[in-house]
């Protein structure tokens, strides 16, 4: 563990793997206690939670004496500083994070040791020029979406008060949810505007998302919008075209998963879970549908969302590894401009000056970290409420997926006439067009964690 003395506060990030984040914290002028600890995923969701994110530097309220005692368990040394009182300011993080002492009130930046969590987005300036130059009429929809969002504000707290009468009004009504999940680039958008567009249901659309405070009010107001007649799957990373298109909803689920769009919060009370449910309830009711929805950080919090949201079936999409961190890669260079800056669930990145292909690990480890937490996750829900298949099946298929999910989930009506008519096999992307050098690096390691079977036929 190495660290620069300075005087103040110091905390030096050393390490941040998948699970845990061991951390040294160093109070020369508060006292001279030094302490390791590993800050695992609970630890991490329980300073988000004690110290939400707010755009600035900012700290919400202390640790109570249980978070204490949590704390003090994951602790090598059991000693905190005494002036301290357990108080961490915990900012939005680059490719550094820095951490504040309340009482010397010195952010240190912490080192970085080759591997840290991912921003959202490292240049939006530069995305913003990549979506104009794209050509891509969902890249210029979500642009003019996120200019309505701002027009939209002043609205959106006015429809602030009628959100919580609708909420209270309308009588609760167990209808099914289809949640869509999956890793991100593995085909759930194609497969969410499919069954938005064939299933008779409800969904979070790019309207919805310009009212957070008032999701169902909103979406009830402008529902005489005119839909677009004809069939449209084209996408630009996860964003749809139109306000009528289907959304991931990360307005509506940040009020009980938290802001980070890769890491969602797992330790709601029972509180929270009977409000995340009642909600699901209250929508259905409302338009009088099921509800479907994809977002791809659920992947992180199946079991939760299973308890809290006892109607819902999960529609789980797979996809040829390979392929899998192919597209991560170039969403890396297309979204964040630099294939060294993460882009996705569970994703990393690094410093590239010692390894020019660590980018490819940061990739490859971030498709088996997804894997492996939906394997987890699964092994705790019943099999009747999992519809699973892999892309590559479903672009062969779609009527006949489609037809098997309504057959799996009760009081879901397929849109037979409309699929008869117009639903034809989509085109399966499988060409592979990374370097030599690349591919090599990704098969190896896709190798030797065991998922040869699923890259062979590439």
């Amino acid at each position: 563990m190495l660290y620069i003395p300075r005087a103040g506060c110091m905390r030096y990030l050393h390490e941040v793997d998948f699970c845990e984040f061991p951390l040294q914290l160093m109070h020369k002028d508060c006292s001279d206690q030094v302490g390791v600890m590993n800050l695992s995923v609970k630890f991490y969701g329980m300073l988000r939670k004690n110290h939400k994110m707010c755009g600035r530097m900012t700290t919400r309220r202390p640790f109570s004496t249980s978070d204490r005692a949590e704390i003090s368990d994951s602790w090598s040394s059991q000693r905190l500083c005494a002036r301290q009182s357990g108080r961490v300011r915990w900012p939005r993080g680059n490719s550094q994070t820095s951490f504040t002492c309340m009482h010397c009130d010195i952010a240190e930046p912490s080192m970085n040791s080759g591997i840290v969590p991912s921003r959202n987005f490292r240049n939006p300036i530069g995305l913003l020029l990549r979506m104009l130059t794209s050509g891509q009429r969902a890249a210029y929809s979500a642009l003019i979406h996120e200019a309505l969002r701002l027009v939209s504000r002043p609205l959106n707290s006015l429809l602030a008060g009628r959100e919580r009468r609708l909420r209270e009004a309308v009588p609760p009504v167990a209808a099914p949810v289809i949640l869509v999940v999956g890793a991100p680039r593995s085909g759930t958008t194609l497969v969410y505007q499919t069954l938005a567009r064939y299933l008779d249901v409800t969904y979070f659309s790019n309207l919805t998302s310009l009212f957070p405070s008032a999701p169902l009010a909103g979406t009830k107001m402008f529902r005489w919008f005119p839909r677009r007649q004809s069939a449209d799957f084209k996408n630009f990373y996860g964003q749809t075209a139109g306000l009528n298109g289907p959304n991931d909803g990360f307005s509506v689920w940040d009020h009980w998963l938290g802001d980070d769009r890769y890491v969602p919060r797992t330790d709601l009370s029972v509180d929270e879970q009977r409000s995340l449910g009642q909600f699901f309830r209250v929508w259905c009711a409302a338009f009088g549908k099921p509800f479907l929805n994809k977002n791809n950080r659920n992947a992180g919090c199946l079991n939760l969302l299973s308890q809290a949201i006892p109607q819902c079936s999960f529609v789980v999409v797979r996809r040829n590894p390979l392929l899998v961190a192919q597209s991560l890669i170039k969403a890396r260079q297309q979204v964040q401009g630099d294939k060294s800056v993460g882009w996705g669930l569970h994703s990393h990145s690094s410093d590239m000056t010692r390894d020019p292909l660590a980018y490819v690990d940061d990739v490859c480890d971030q498709v088996l970290q997804i894997e492996a937490e939906l394997d987890e996750q699964l092994r705790h829900i019943p099999q009747s409420r999992i519809i699973e298949f892999t892309y590559e099946g479903f672009c062969e298929a779609p009527d006949t997926t489609l037809r098997w999910i309504t057959s799996r989930i009760s009081g879901v009506q397929l849109k037979d006439d409309l699929v008869q008519s117009e639903l034809r096999p989509f085109e399966v992307s499988a060409t592979v067009a990374l370097s030599e050098i690349e591919k090599e690096r990704l098969l190896s390691r896709l190798q030797a964690a065991g998922k040869t079977k699923a890259v062979v036929n590439v």
